[in-house]
């Protein structure tokens, strides 16, 4: 029996106004490794997890302001050689269009 890997993901954007919008997403990749690509010899079933929460400001007609706050959650399970791991993240970026 090989390996398979799923992917699940959904997201609402919110717009308050044309200058302001807020947005959450959820990305769930999960993982059915067979015990010969597995870390530990035996078949596992690491996931991953990723919980992404932003807002996005436009400042001018070609310039905006995204900020994003995004938790990471690794379960392990033996696949990757891990017992699991967490993790958070704060991430702004100014972006120009021309």
């Amino acid at each position: 029996m090989g390996s398979n890997i799923g992917d699940a993901t959904a997201g609402l954007t919110y717009s308050c106004s044309k200058k302001l919008q807020f947005l959450a997403s959820y990305e769930g990749v999960f993982y059915n490794l067979a015990g010969s690509v597995s870390a530990t010899g035996t078949r596992s079933h690491p996931i991953e997890q990723y919980i992404t929460l932003g807002a996005n400001l436009n400042l001018a007609g070609s310039t905006s302001l995204n900020l994003a706050y995004q938790i990471i959650a690794n379960s392990g399970d033996g696949g990757f050689g891990t017992s699991g791991s967490n993790a958070n993240m704060l991430t702004s970026q100014v972006q120009l269009k021309f």
